[in-house]
């Protein structure tokens, strides 16, 4: 194996940043300081963020799934000291199935940071989702068209199920966009880096969630999961009414709280309805 070469493979999505400007701008974002923290990178390819974050804080993990890039941070300098020196913690995992849980002591948050790979970026988002309990914030770099579509708004045509399912539980902030030739090889798509913080009450979100803080917590996954397919029921078929896409489903019970909620289920459609008015209609659901 060339050490000193790597070419980047479509199966795990890999187009590495080599901006100098644009890597420092997504360090920068990181709303984080002292030796406390606990950084994560989510793939760090061949090392463009791991290396400005190295030198910023003490300690920074990386999850990573290719084994030569792995081979590359342990081996090639400059990573190989810090490898050594256990200050570049490398976890040889898919980031999918990864515990963050794992990293955290003391009831630490996890700063996550990274360029994530196109192919599974939303699916990594969902994974993130169900573990909101461990994270502080988020840092990454997305292709513009997801990240349209997290920050959209109600009545706006990139709104969907990804923009609910992050709003209701983050807050979300597009930051800059990121063009092809900031990449190797080029992508033939315009990228964005959003920064995404839990909200502060999202414990408190289901109306039917436990008095006891540590019972919430307990059964918020499950929650979580209720809402993930309450929505994706709703936004079955995009261009339909509610009143279709809940018909002869457990949500067409709904119905008779529209005129309280101010809709029309048989006119309006899922990419209508606010936020706030998908958080009231799940917890009706659920009594």
């Amino acid at each position: 194996m060339n050490k000193n070469f790597h070419i980047a493979r479509k199966r795990f999505g890999q187009n590495f940043l080599q901006d100098v400007a644009i890597i420092q701008n997504i360090v920068d974002a990181l709303n984080c300081v002292g030796d406390e923290n606990i950084i994560c990178e989510i793939g760090p390819g061949l090392g463009a963020l791991t290396l400005p974050l190295l030198q910023k804080f003490k300690k920074i993990n990386v999850i990573e799934i290719d084994k030569d890039l792995i081979y590359k941070l342990k081996n090639d300098n400059p990573f190989k000291a810090y490898f050594e020196n256990n200050n570049l913690i490398i976890h040889e995992q898919d980031a999918l199935k990864f515990e963050l849980a794992n990293l955290i002591s003391n009831n630490q948050k996890i700063h996550l940071i990274g360029n994530l790979p196109y192919n599974i970026s939303t699916p990594l988002l969902f994974r993130f989702l169900q573990q909101i309990n461990n994270i502080s914030e988020m840092i990454f770099m997305l292709q513009k068209e997801v990240v349209d579509r997290i920050i959209a708004k109600a009545n706006s045509k990139d709104f969907g199920r990804l923009s609910v399912m992050m709003q209701t539980f983050f807050y979300v902030e597009k930051l800059f966009d990121v063009p092809p030739e900031s990449f190797i090889p080029a992508p033939k798509v315009m990228s964005s880096v959003i920064r995404i913080i839990p909200k502060n009450n999202y414990l408190n979100i289901f109306d039917n969630s436990a008095k006891n803080a540590e019972k919430t917590e307990k059964i918020f996954p499950n929650l979580v999961e209720k809402y993930t397919f309450f929505i994706k029921t709703a936004f079955a078929q995009k261009r339909k009414t509610l009143h279709n896409n809940f018909k002869n489903t457990e949500f067409d019970i709904l119905e008779k709280y529209q005129e309280e909620l101010n809709l029309d289920f048989k006119k309006v459609r899922a990419e209508n309805i606010s936020i706030e008015n998908f958080i009231a209609l799940f917890n009706l659901s659920q009594k």
